[in-house]
């Protein structure tokens, strides 16, 4: 089962594509995917190429039809839940810049 059959094919999501060739590598980099403020390429066994992609499910789908190898990274886990405790002594809020315990 591919990404596209788990998720909308417009989701974005981070990927490292492997490639072959210094000819398969300057292809991708033609491709409209996010790399970041650079490409950062990585030399893996010696003649491969690994690249970190952003790209929607469907892109990466694509590429692994074209015979790219593409490892999708982990979904980030949810973010905690927050308290509906009261954080601050009493419901004060402490403003200014706040001062220091007893001095020695």
């Amino acid at each position: 089962m591919s990404d596209a059959d788990r998720r909308d094919a417009d989701y974005r999501q981070g990927a490292a594509v492997t490639v072959a060739s210094d000819e398969e590598l300057r292809a991708l980099l033609r491709r409209p995917f996010d790399f970041g403020c650079r490409p950062a390429i990585e030399r893996v066994d010696g003649e491969r190429l690994r690249v970190e992609v952003i790209g929607t499910v469907s892109q990466l789908d694509e590429l692994r039809r074209a015979g790219y190898g593409v490892i999708v990274q982990p979904e980030p886990a949810e973010p905690a839940e927050v308290g509906d405790g009261d954080r601050f002594a009493g419901g004060v809020v402490p403003h200014g810049f706040g001062t220091k315990g007893p001095q020695r």
